[in-house]
């Protein structure tokens, strides 16, 4: 509902780190739509339910204020535990129980209004093992976040501040969300 397959096919590009004008077969790529938070709800434990280890995934999100589409790329997937110890994908952990993953791949992004390509902007980690974070201790539960600052997504509301990847995304530091859709990418 909030890309069309334009902007998949970017967002596709970026994943194999191409160039926006690079030719890409459809072959190469799939997007299988895990939630869409209108259909699925909002809230925290549903979002983690239909996520939970599905792998790569793509995050998409459009703004309420503007319109504004941005989201990231996660290639580890979201893995959540509930307060277990011993966890690991590619994940470090601790018993404090927050989890900073670990790559290279991670990006986050903006589409603008999704129609001119001169707006589109990717920022990609600058410090792998602070590519994506979770935390899960004393009932605070950030939903999606990468980079722990740079792009959080809690419910409806979200907010970016750059940290661990290359530049912002927004001019603004908090957002609502309109609609918002997890994609597993593979």
């Amino acid at each position: 509902m909030i890309i069309k397959p334009k902007h998949a096919i970017i967002l596709a590009k970026w994943t194999q780190r191409k160039e926006t004008n690079a030719r890409i077969s459809k072959d190469e790529y799939n997007f299988n739509l895990t939630y869409r938070g209108s259909r699925d709800g909002f809230n925290i434990s549903t979002m983690r339910s239909k996520c939970n280890g599905q792998g790569a995934c793509i995050l998409v999100i459009k703004i309420k204020e503007n319109g504004t589409i941005i989201g990231g790329y996660n290639p580890l997937g979201w893995s959540y535990r509930n307060n277990n110890n011993g966890y690991n994908n590619g994940y470090g952990y601790n018993y404090n129980q927050y989890y900073w993953g670990n790559t290279t791949e991670s990006f986050i992004f903006s589409l603008g209004d999704g129609k001119d390509l001169k707006k589109f902007k990717i920022s990609r980690v600058t410090s792998p093992s602070n590519a994506t974070y979770d935390l899960n201790y004393n009932n605070i539960n950030m939903t999606l976040n990468f980079g722990n600052s740079d792009l959080v997504i809690n419910g409806t509301n979200g907010s970016c501040n750059q940290s661990h990847y290359e530049s912002s995304i927004l001019d603004v530091n908090n957002f609502s969300i309109e609609e918002m859709e997890i994609f597993k990418f593979y």
